[in-house]
């Protein structure tokens, strides 16, 4: 973690909010970027958890890819103990958080609510998932 925490960083810092969401896309491309990691870390005998956070209000907006098109192909049919875990964090009042929790449950995560108080609360609380 610490070879990458500083470049991470400052990738998220420079990080803007356009309104817009394409949260299944977005889901898709995650868990094949962690799933590729996860099996170069195989290879080479390398044993991790690997976890992806979702900071999301649930509501996918600009997207190509539908609902049923992330859960049919992009997500486990049933969780793996060591396959890759998404720990959706529902942020909004209004945050679908029915979608959230279906993308927690198929990948052997957890569903958390959060709002600006809570959200640093909420990050240890992952942490200690894992």
């Amino acid at each position: 973690m610490g070879n990458v925490a500083e470049g991470l960083s400052q990738r998220i810092n420079g990080l803007t909010a356009d309104g817009n969401t394409a949260l299944y896309q977005a889901v898709c491309d995650a868990v094949a970027q962690a799933t590729e990691l996860q099996k170069e870390d195989t290879a080479v005998n390398e044993t991790r958890l690997y976890g992806i956070i979702l900071l999301s209000d649930g509501e996918d907006t600009v997207g190509n890819v539908t609902e049923n098109q992330m859960f049919a192909t992009c997500l486990p049919t049933n969780a793996e103990a060591d396959g890759v875990k998404i720990f959706p964090i529902a942020f909004g009042e209004a945050a679908d958080q029915d979608v959230l929790n279906r993308i927690a449950t198929v990948t052997g995560g957890r569903l958390f609510t959060a709002d600006p108080a809570s959200i640093s609360n909420v990050y240890l609380s992952i942490s200690a998932e894992q």
